[in-house]
């Protein structure tokens, strides 16, 4: 978990169109992704750490009494946050 984070935290971060949207509406804030990026759990068995390119990683968190996940892109020289849900 921590190399993972580690790396990830290392490196520009870009959001999707939908991530976009839900910061707009409130419905999850930048603070709140990177709090889940920086102190998240990597769950390996939603991950797909074997693409030769950009390795798909979900990462999961407990903030607030929901439990967050985001879906993001790890590559080379940034990462690319994609998708969330939360419980």
């Amino acid at each position: 978990d921590a190399r993972v984070l580690n790396d990830i935290n290392s490196k520009n971060t870009h959001y999707s169109e939908k991530l976009h949207k839900a910061f707009l509406k409130n419905i999850i804030t930048k603070s709140q992704v990177q709090a889940i990026l920086k102190n998240g759990d990597v769950n390996f068995s939603k991950s797909n750490t074997k693409l030769d390119s950009c390795k798909i990683y979900v990462i999961e968190k407990i903030l607030s009494t929901k439990n967050y996940s985001i879906s993001l892109e790890n590559c080379t020289n940034e990462v690319k946050v994609f998708d969330y849900s939360f419980e």
